[in-house]
C-alpha cells in the first residue's frame, strides 16, 4: 500500500515518559519521521497535564502515554484526559511495558485509543514506532485534520 504523504501536515506528538532511555529511543525513531515530531515530552504526569490545561502551549495531535509514572501514573492521566472538554478527542496510545490484561482492560474502559505493550529489542521498538506512525498519521483520521 502506498501512502499519499504530500497532502499530509506534520503531526504533534506529545510523549509522557520517565524513562530516559525510552525517551532518547523514541524522540531518535521520531527523527527520522516525515508525518510526525515529539512536540513536547513530560516525564510525569502532574507535568503533562500542567502543560495540556496551559492554554499558551500548542497542543498535540496524538499523545504517547506510559502507565507507570511517578506522581501521577498514565491512568489517572488518561481518566483526567477524556473528561476534558476539547483534550478527550485526542487521541491517546498507551504505550507501556505492562502486559498485565487488567491494565489494557481497564485503560480501553477509560477510552484509550489503543494500547500497545513496548518491546524489549531497539529493532522492534522502531518497527512498532513505525507501524503506529503508519496507522495513526496516515491512514486514520484525527479530529486535528482539517478535513475530519
Amino acid at each position: 500500500m502506498t501512502i499519499d504523504t504530500e497532502n499530509k501536515r506534520v503531526l504533534n506528538v506529545m510523549l509522557v515518559e520517565d524513562d530516559p532511555a525510552d525517551v532518547m529511543l523514541i524522540k531518535k525513531i521520531f527523527e527520522n519521521s516525515s508525518l510526525a515530531k515529539i512536540s513536547n515530552i513530560s516525564s510525569d504526569g502532574e507535568e503533562a497535564i500542567a502543560y495540556l490545561n496551559d492554554e499558551t502551549t500548542t497542543k498535540p495531535d496524538i499523545i504517547l502515554l506510559d502507565i507507570n509514572m511517578p506522581r501521577k501514573d498514565g491512568k489517572q492521566v488518561l481518566a483526567e484526559l477524556k473528561t476534558h472538554d476539547t483534550l478527550k478527542r485526542t487521541p491517546i496510545i498507551m504505550l507501556t511495558s505492562s502486559k498485565a490484561r487488567n491494565d489494557v482492560v481497564e485503560c480501553y474502559s477509560m477510552h484509550a485509543n489503543s494500547y500497545v505493550a513496548k518491546p524489549s529489542s531497539i529493532a522492534d521498538h522502531k518497527k512498532l514506532l513505525e507501524a503506529v506512525e503508519m496507522f495513526w498519521f496516515s491512514l486514520a483520521l484525527l479530529p486535528t485534520d482539517k478535513h475530519a
